[in-house]
């Protein structure tokens, strides 16, 4: 429909109305860390803190710095993380988005009408807004059946092993960071499946990094 009728840009929210969704003039989604990057950059307040979940983009992160706090994700935990460091805004890459000015509830039509006053404000696209941080190629969240949850922690073991030489954060799940690649895998908290997030500099080390991780993952589950 933004196509067809050729508009600026497309929202659209879920079956009960508390996440966002975006869709550039191309008709591409817009992912929520880069939604919330931009709420960060053009937030009223001076030098917000933002709260945001351990799946975001290396960009979003570089863009926030020092104010910029990790959090586990899930609506309760990133609304203590903003609740005990009194930050502004908070999000996760499923499209919630959390406000101070909300108590630190998520609510998806105050993101909408943020993100609306900017353009407005900015007389710039959504596309050159966010522009600058997609500079990293992106996996996506890629679900892996394990069979058993029993099977996590041999899978969490041989991941260590392999990527020991990288940076290891254990706040959700496993985290490797590298000079040009990180991942993010962490178990499914209802079902026997692990959910594996990569991001890298180029489109071929992508690639590779997802299949070696997926082949590691699924011969350490059987």
């Amino acid at each position: 429909t933004v196509l067809t009728q050729k508009a600026d840009i497309g929202l659209a929210f879920d079956g009960d109305a508390d996440r966002l969704a975006l869709v550039d003039s191309n008709g591409e989604i817009i992912r929520a860390d880069f939604i919330l990057s931009l709420l960060f950059k053009y937030s009223r307040t001076q030098n917000p803190k933002v709260v945001y979940d351990h799946r975001f983009s290396r960009s979003a992160k570089e863009l926030f710095g020092e104010n910029g706090l990790p959090s586990r994700t899930g609506h309760s935990l990133i609304k203590n993380v903003m609740r005990k460091n009194d930050a502004d805004i908070g999000g996760e890459l499923s499209g919630h988005f959390f406000f101070k000015e909300m108590k630190c509830a998520d609510s998806a039509v105050l993101a909408m009408l943020k993100v609306l006053k900017i353009l407005s404000d900015t007389d710039k696209s959504i596309n050159e807004l966010i522009k600058p941080w997609q500079k990293y190629y992106f996996s996506g969240e890629i679900n892996i059946e394990i069979g058993s949850k029993d099977l996590i922690s041999k899978i969490f073991k041989n991941l260590e092993d392999k990527y020991r030489e990288g940076k290891l954060d254990r706040l959700d799940g496993l985290t490797f960071e590298f000079t040009n690649w990180w991942f993010n895998l962490r178990p499914s908290n209802t079902e026997s499946l692990v959910r594996l997030v990569v991001e890298a500099e180029t489109k071929n080390l992508l690639d590779e990094k997802v299949y070696d991780l997926k082949s590691l993952i699924e011969s350490s589950s059987l």
